[in-house]
């Protein structure tokens, strides 16, 4: 099912195709040590200065020892109030980073203060939370996300790399959203260096008004970072094309998006169309000629996308492609539309087998579910969590069975207990005094928390069953398969959906965590994590 713990890249990786692609989820259990600096230093009035434990810029904790005698004195005085700070704001910080499992404590969850458990994000803060790629090289990203429940506007701000197929964080950063100061430079201590050895290193971060962030430091990251989404179709850096995908775009659509893999990693263009257009736009910057670039920074997905526009270009049929889009446009918008949220995980699941579908021209009417994750609200984690309280949440939307909620008697087994009720259409057939054991998930752009079993799997809910359009060519995919392009598997076809089995007996179905709709509600992919 689906592993709520993944660095991809989806959220952003999580990866967020639902109403857009390139967000990135990176990881659950991170702690925001610039946190507790940044909201000091906003009650004193002095927001624009670092923080004492930041300007220790490049000293690592062992450098201490090694002073010279005759300033040991006042560097010992100096140092211990520098390392004083750090802990304070490590100690701070880790009270204030609720975007973990496993955070409650003998007494509760934490230690709020009244009414703190729902800080409201920001819409300037939002508007910052994206990935962003490095101008001239794709490889370096950025991912801001919103803050942990205490204080959602203070972005987390994380340093990555591409890495064979995935992505490797470099340094986990902060930055807090000010809307009096929204575009001002800040400095933040790297989490990630301070983890793994104790070095204490300050780099710098600045938005600009024109959407870009400025990255600056000793640091191989340093530059100019670009919103995912000012690239021309941004959702296919981070899954594969499919015939789906083709509808409505024009050879002229494919050549750009071909081009576009290497334009972000620097490519210099001879030919004038691809020159006129690439330097018209602000992310790029050409530095490589052709015998230059190096084409082995392209990873499988890439490779094997721009495989795909290259068949895709020689085999264009124009006339047929008109007659398509013209059918496309006609199609009615999913009865399951406004149920389909960004940066929520959802899952489906449906039949293959020819019954119970119908062929419908370009797509297929198939019998299936939609779900979205059991959750906590804000109110219902601090009710439960911190006051011991039991709470009801609902398990199905569609029958409104609720369940009991109540904080754990074991935090080995999990955060929380679930009680269901005798007899219920969940399929739990345990009384009311069995209880199930879930850890919780912060997400940070609701604010809410998901339930998820000790194998990471997470606790659904149905909200929708009964007819799914899915697009003919539909692709039904393992996420680790997107970057093996040679596999024969990639060659078989066997990925589409063809929904031909002839009973739904043995059939294994369709199913999995990582839908992608368009925007009339019909199913282009469903991808699929973990067991």
């Amino acid at each position: 099912m689906i592993k709520k713990i993944m660095l991809v890249l989806s959220a952003v990786f999580i990866i967020s195709t639902f109403a857009g692609a390139g967000y990135i989820f990176l990881h659950r259990g991170r702690v925001n040590l610039s946190s507790a600096g940044a909201e000091a230093q906003k009650e004193s009035g002095e927001a624009d200065r670092p923080s004492q434990a930041l300007s220790l810029t490049e000293k690592s904790t062992e450098d201490s020892a090694e002073d010279s005698t005759a300033d040991s004195a006042a560097n010992s005085a100096a140092d211990s109030a520098a390392n004083s700070a750090v802990d304070s704001a490590m100690n701070e910080a880790e009270n204030r980073a609720e975007d973990g499992a496993k955070n409650n404590t003998e007494n509760g969850a934490g230690e709020d203060g009244e009414g703190d458990y729902d800080t409201v994000l920001l819409d300037g803060a939002r508007r910052l939370c994206r990935t962003y790629f490095k101008s001239g090289d794709f490889s370096y990203q950025i991912v801001i996300t919103p803050g942990g429940r205490r204080n959602r506007n203070q972005l987390n701000v994380d340093v990555v790399k591409k890495d064979g197929i995935g992505y490797t964080v470099l340094n986990r950063l902060s930055m807090y959203y000010d809307p009096e100061y929204p575009f001002r430079m800040q400095s933040s201590m790297d989490q990630a260096a301070y983890q793994a050895d104790g070095t204490i290193k300050e780099y710098q971060i600045a938005p600009s008004e024109n959407g870009f962030i400025g990255l600056y430091g000793q640091l191989e990251a340093q530059g100019s970072y670009f919103p995912l989404d000012d690239l021309f179709m941004p959702e296919f850096f981070s899954r594969p094309l499919n015939e789906t995908d083709l509808i409505g775009m024009t050879v002229a659509d494919m050549k750009i998006l071909r081009n576009q893999y290497y334009a972000v990693h620097g490519r210099i263009f001879e030919k004038q169309e691809l020159k006129d257009y690439f330097q018209e736009k602000t992310w790029y910057l050409g530095d490589k000629t052709a015998d230059e670039f190096d084409e082995t920074v392209f990873g499988g997905l890439e490779k094997r996308n721009i495989a795909f526009l290259t068949k895709a270009e020689a085999e264009f049929d124009e006339e047929k492609s008109k007659e398509v889009k013209k059918i496309y446009d006609g199609l009615l918008t999913a009865p399951y539309a406004s149920l389909l949220t960004a940066h929520t995980e959802m899952g489906v699941s449906l039949y293959s087998d020819i019954q119970h579908r119908a062929d419908k021209g370009i797509y297929y009417e198939a019998e299936g579910t939609i779900y979205t994750p059991v959750i906590l609200s804000p109110k219902q984690y601090e009710a439960v969590m911190k006051e011991g309280k039991e709470e009801r949440i609902c398990v199905n939307e569609l029958t409104k069975e609720t369940a009991a909620v109540r904080r754990t008697d074991n935090s080995d087994y999990g955060d929380c207990m679930l009680f269901y009720d005798s007899g219920t259409e969940s399929g739990k057939t345990s009384g009311e005094d069995t209880p199930h054991y879930y850890f919780l998930s912060y997400e940070p752009y609701s604010g809410n928390y998901t339930l998820w079993a000790n194998s990471a799997d997470t606790l659904f809910k149905n909200i929708y069953k009964g007819t799914v359009y899915v697009l003919k060519g539909a692709e039904h995919e393992w996420y680790q398969y997107f970057s093996i392009p040679d596999k024969e598997y990639l060659e078989s076809g066997e990925r589409v959906m063809r929904f031909d089995d002839i009973t739904n007996q043995g059939a294994a179905g369709y199913g999995g965590g990582q839908p992608v709709f368009d925007e009339k509600g019909y199913l282009k992919a469903i991808y699929y994590y973990g067991d």
